[in-house]
């Protein structure tokens, strides 16, 4: 099992936070984690054949060839290798399994909580300008203002490679111009570059790489994108109407009316909607964890699905009692599952060993739900990553489908990990639908009437 971690392709590594002792002891597996150039180093582009980006990529693809080389000194099966990890972990594995340059590095794959097709977070050649203004601020930066993309290449080259690293934090890629939410938070996404990412993973019809795929993300992702919001974090979690209404389009690309008021009624509690003190943050953390993770994830199962790949979905709901966010809301937060896969709940404490020095992450009472779920996460986890079957621990086992049931179309089903393990059907389906389908009607409906309303006074100005 080889784990990529996330970090949105600007921080993280792999040894810091993941220690595998209990996943790989426990359940019989062997399990790897990698680094990869991060931010600048990682992804900086200038939008053409100069730097086309994507060299965290490329990290990941010689990582794997490493694995398929040298895995088996180690006792392991280079035919058997599971991708999984989380946020841009995930977002990464996605991209090796449409990617020509990452076929027969893998067998399976484990996406948690992020997927290739969030959108909006692969620069695309209409996206130009942006990675223009991310790349020209970078260099102003450093000293590096230059007119063409080749000047400004060689004069980052000869930059020293820690103030190169340091000028890319996002504070200082707002001051340079940057306006839009997605792009403080990921300045350096991946890139269209036609050799590692060959084509838009939302119009893809290439044949995935891998022959199984397990999919889901937590039950409240959104929080995060909003957590500035409280900067005393014991204090209560209130979004009020009008900080709702000042907000709420923030994350929404496509600033269609049709779209922003269709979001208000899919999410907005109308049975309290004329009070002013009434709470919107659950309308906020829903929306923007339905559009980045829960909704990409279905888009994602559903191609997998119908490419006849085998499939299982699942959502995270059990509350942890021990989070690494510095707050507790009361629901399963992003990166809220990795904790169960690693098997973390078994452990009294957690030590980090950073520059020399050991760091007390967290200390707890070990807590005997979280330690059920992540006794059978861990299971479901390392089945799948043998057999491609959760239910499955070897070939000889029963093909029992009634634990965790395939993901079909119809049928739509998936697993809740919870302390009860229960299995449910169309996993926000009406809100997917919403994402994945109509927005797209929508937006296409407004053109049209922008259009027809744009002609009319066109024909007007022009008439005699």
């Amino acid at each position: 099992m080889v784990w990529i971690h996330g970090g949105a392709f600007i921080i993280g590594s792999g040894t810091r936070l993941y220690d595998a002792t209990i996943l790989s002891s426990l359940n019989d597996v062997i399990v790897v984690t990698i680094n990869y150039r991060l931010g600048a180093l990682g992804f900086f582009s200038t939008g053409d054949d100069v730097a086309p980006g994507n060299y965290g990529f490329l990290d990941q693809v010689e990582a794997l060839g490493w694995v398929q080389q040298n895995i088996a000194a180690f006792g392991g099966d280079p035919n058997t290798v599971t991708l999984f990890g989380q946020s841009a972990g995930a977002i990464s594995i996605h991209y090796h399994v449409l990617s020509p340059m990452s076929k027969g590095l893998f067998k399976r794959t484990i996406l948690q909580s992020g997927t290739a097709t969030i959108k909006g977070f692969m620069a695309q050649s209409d996206d130009a300008s942006r990675t223009n203004i991310i790349a020209n601020g970078l260099g102003k930066f450093v000293g590096c203002e230059k007119d063409n993309s080749k000047e400004l290449l060689e004069c980052l080259r000869a930059v020293p490679a820690d103030e190169f690293r340091d000028a890319f934090y996002v504070t200082k890629l707002a001051i340079a111009n940057m306006t839009k939410i997605k792009d403080m938070m990921i300045p350096f996404p991946p890139t269209l570059d036609g050799e590692f990412v060959k084509e838009d993973p939302l119009n893809t019809e290439t044949k995935f790489n891998g022959e199984e795929l397990m999919i889901g993300a937590t039950t409240d992702e959104g929080f995060m994108m909003y957590l500035p919001l409280f900067p005393v974090h014991d204090s209560e979690f209130t979004v009020n109407k009008t900080m709702y209404e000042a907000m709420y389009s923030m994350l929404i690309s496509d600033k269609n009316q049709a779209v922003l008021d269709a979001v208000k009624l899919i999410y907005v509690d109308w049975d309290h909607a004329d009070e002013e003190d009434a709470n919107y943050l659950s309308a906020l953390c829903q929306m923007a964890g339905d559009m980045m993770f829960v909704c990409p994830s279905d888009l994602a199962a559903r191609a997998h699905s119908a490419q006849g790949i085998n499939t299982y979905l699942y959502q995270m709901t059990h509350v942890p009692a021990t989070t690494l966010w510095p707050v507790k809301t009361g629901t399963s937060l992003h990166a809220d599952d990795i904790q169960f896969v690693f098997g973390y709940p078994l452990l009294s404490e957690m030590q980090l060993v950073l520059g020399g020095n050991e760091k007390t992450l967290f200390k707890q009472t070990p807590n005997e739900n979280d330690i059920q779920v992540s006794l059978q996460t861990m299971k479901y986890w390392t089945n799948f990553a043998k057999t491609g079957n959760p239910n499955r621990s070897s070939a000889s086992d029963d093909d029992n489908n009634d634990d965790w049931p395939l993901f079909t179309v119809p049928g739509l089903a998936y697993k809740q990990l919870s302390l009860s393990m229960e299995n449910s059907n169309a996993l926000k389906a009406r809100e997917c639908a919403f994402w994945n389908q109509f927005v797209k009607k929508l937006q296409q409906s407004g053109d049209t009437c922008v259009n027809k309303e744009e002609s009319k006074y066109s024909e007007e100005a022009n008439s005699p």
